[in-house]
């Protein structure tokens, strides 16, 4: 029997139906003579779908039936009577063997395979084969199916409430149209609509709230090739453990790709006859395999084509180089951001394409999705000796966009700024936390040789006051544990120091290893000594105390995690500060959780340490810093976590500098005069906002555009 006009939903909504409506229905069609706008010919094929559904892989099909048939109050032999008597398939049925292919494969047993195959009058090849079109012709849709599937029968206990919202939020993209209003979230809720571009999506999701698990189980659930790009080796690892051991994605079917692999084994890995469904690299990987090795992965006809790429940590994939790899996957497969804070992302790598989902920090504490409660203070540093005062100088001068690693290096290094530190943390207690050197502590500076100087200095000084806890350097490139300052280094790696850390025997001192991808939910406290002006740096090293605390944590320290984060800054500069993150505001804690109110919170008065350093951990102090610093930083939380200058981008575009210069200059004049909020971010940065050939006819003509999408006319 041929569709009728009623049809044309048929799939939605069956995708949609209660099964216990579902079940109500069939009984109604078989055991009556009442017509309904379903044809007959295509309940076989239905009642299948359903009867796979309420059972496990492994259970037989005489099994399903019978339960399928007990649940719609029929017998058994009216639902194989049904399913038997399907006459050969109509593009109908078509459509709906595809719908359970999409949404059923990876539960049928071959058994399953078998019988469904004879039911409905098609061979395995033929089921394969519609798989395969599908996966080339339209994997958009597969993907979305497979998803809707899984959403249909997941629960809270499997994953945690938003990160199912995140996902939730990924089906109505994926089931949106180009161009079609779909909702976004700026706080965890709905907040608003906006068009759809692409079908490429951005989503953020604090540190500590499972953004693994998030792009995991969607790969899982989407069941297609997929390609993971990491930012670091580490996240490499770390990725790889949690698909297998937490979301249940069999080890052989997740390969690492990386600079420790020859080209001819990282060819072998993705060219054997049955290669892993899941490929995970890092960025600087990826571009070596599309620009050295040729690989294309975006051309379904190509072996190593993967319909799903997954960006972690997508803040990390602002290089030239990566964007321009990255942009040509945009609009030919699938493309899942996923990262704790944009740093630009949007406007640089999704066309302007807001974020689809977005869970602030502030919004996953007050929820109690993270740790109790979070404080923030600062450390302010007066710079007096005379080579001092001229690295003071260079803190204040206006119109850059960040400090430069050199004066942030020197300032960490100084032997004043290292011994406040240490000393404030071994020997003042804390009003709510007691002790600090208790805790799990972490210290951020810039440069390794200012992390084993602090870890040396921290070492010598809980020698001297009794204190058993020490101290560790870690970075990318080394470690250096020396727990006797009279003695020898004692050898560890990076991964035993990480493993003492988390049994709290040391705390860690390091130059960006641990700003990102470091998971240990016990860290409590951190210190930055290296002052920046951008808010995503100032964001990830946050993320590494405000995770939901261990299971020993209350029995360990008596109480629930209520993190303290310190800025350490040079007196008169204006860094980004922690409290900035958190809404300009000093404290943040869980709504579930009870705490002074601002008025009562005295935790400490402004104190000094030494001469000329001193510690604010009062509430109204640190917010009178916090306003001073927010007027400050305004127009600059948007702003990539990358700059190029003019010498660079005249490089990147085969043109002369000189060509360059006078657009920058222009553009930077008309923005001022029109008063955009642009305007001051792209003069203080410089002139120095990245230009990049518009090869895609973006804006409907030939020329450069800058980062945040003007359009410059076209100089070669």
């Amino acid at each position: 029997m041929p569709p009728n006009n009623s049809d044309g939903n048929i799939i939605k909504r069956i995708q949609s139906e209660d099964v216990t409506i579902l079940y109500a229905s069939v009984s109604k069609a078989l055991t009556s003579d009442i017509q309904t706008d379903i044809p007959k010919e295509f309940w076989g094929a239905i009642i299948l779908q359903y009867c796979i559904m309420a059972n496990s892989s492994n259970a037989k099909s005489e099994k399903a039936i019978t339960n399928f048939a007990k649940h719609a109050s029929v017998s058994a032999e009216i639902v194989k009577d049904w399913i038997t008597a399907q006459q050969p398939c109509s593009e109908v049925d078509l459509e709906i063997i595809r719908t359970v292919l999409r949404t059923s494969k990876e539960k049928f047993s071959e058994g399953d395979l078998a019988e469904l195959t004879a039911a409905i009058h098609i061979s395995n090849t033929e089921l394969e084969r519609l798989e395969q079109e599908n996966l080339k012709n339209n994997p958009i849709v597969l993907m979305a199916g497979r998803l809707h599937r899984y959403l249909s029968r997941i629960t809270i206990s499997e994953l945690r409430g938003h990160q199912i919202d995140s996902l939730e939020h990924i089906d109505n993209f994926l089931n949106s149209k180009i161009g079609e209003q779909i909702p976004f979230s700026l706080t965890g809720e709905e907040e608003g609509t906006y068009p759809k571009v692409g079908n490429f999506f951005e989503v953020i999701s604090a540190t500590g709230t499972g953004k693994t698990r998030i792009f995991g189980t969607m790969a899982k659930a989407m069941n297609v090739p997929t390609l993971i790009l990491t930012p670091r080796k580490l996240l490499n690892a770390q990725a790889k453990k949690e698909f297998c051991e937490e979301i249940g994605i069999p080890s052989q079917d997740v390969a690492i790709l990386d600079s420790d692999q020859s080209t001819e084994e990282r060819r072998r890995v993705l060219l054997t006859d049955s290669p892993p469904q899941y490929i995970i690299t890092t960025y600087p990987s990826f571009n070596r395999l599309i620009e050295t090795e040729g690989i294309n992965f975006i051309d379904p006809n190509n072996p190593y084509y993967r319909p799903l790429v997954i960006l972690d940590e997508v803040h990390k994939a602002l290089g030239p180089d990566t964007i321009e790899n990255i942009q040509k996957l945009l609009d030919n497969v699938l493309v899942a951001g996923f990262t704790a804070t944009d740093a630009g992302t949007s406007e640089a790598l999704f066309k302007d394409q807001s974020p689809i989902y977005n869970l602030p920090l502030v919004t996953a504490i007050e929820r109690d999705q993270l740790c109790t409660g979070v404080r923030t203070g600062a450390i302010k540093v007066e710079l007096s000796s005379e080579g001092e005062a001229n690295l003071q100088k260079r803190f204040l001068s206006k119109g850059k966009a960040e400090y430069s690693p050199e004066i942030v290096r020197k300032f960490s290094l100084i032997p004043s700024v290292i011994a406040g530190v240490t000393e404030f943390h071994l020997t003042k207690p804390d009003e709510e936390l007691g002790n600090l050197y208790e805790y799990p502590s972490i210290f951020f500076t810039e440069g390794v040789e200012a992390a084993k100087v602090g870890a040396e200095y921290y070492n010598k000084q809980a020698e001297l006051l009794g204190i058993k806890k020490r101290a560790a350097c870690i970075s990318g490139y080394d470690t250096y544990y020396q727990p006797d300052p009279d003695g020898p280094p004692i050898p560890k790696t990076r991964q035993e120091l990480i493993g003492m850390f988390n049994n709290n025997e040391i705390d860690l001192w390091n130059d960006q290893v641990l700003d990102i991808g470091f998971d240990s939910p016990n860290a409590t406290i951190c210190y930055s000594l290296k002052p920046t002006k951008l808010r995503h740096v100032v964001e990830q090293q946050l993320g590494r105390i405000t995770r939901k605390q261990g299971k020993d944590y209350f029995n360990t320290y008596r109480r629930n995690k209520v993190a303290l984060a310190i800025n350490v800054f040079p007196e008169g500069s204006n860094p980004y500060f922690f409290g900035e993150v958190l809404g300009n505001i000093p404290a943040v804690y869980s709504r579930e959780y009870s705490y002074p109110a601002k008025g009562e919170y005295k935790v400490q008065e402004t104190i000094e340490i030494k001469e000329g350093i001193k510690v604010i951990t009062n509430y109204e102090e640190m917010a009178r810093v916090l306003s001073t610093a927010s007027t400050w930083h305004i127009g600059f939380e948007k702003r990539p976590g990358y700059m190029l200058g003019i010498g660079d981008m005249a490089t990147r575009a085969r043109v002369s500098a000189s060509k360059l210069s006078p657009i920058y200059a222009a553009l930077g004049s008309a923005w001022d005069a029109a008063g955009e909020a642009g305007a001051q971010e792209f003069k203080a940065a410089g002139y120095k906002l990245p230009l990049v050939k518009d090869t895609a006819g973006r804006f409907g003509q030939e020329g450069f555009f800058c980062i945040n999408g003007k359009i410059c006319p076209d100089v070669r």
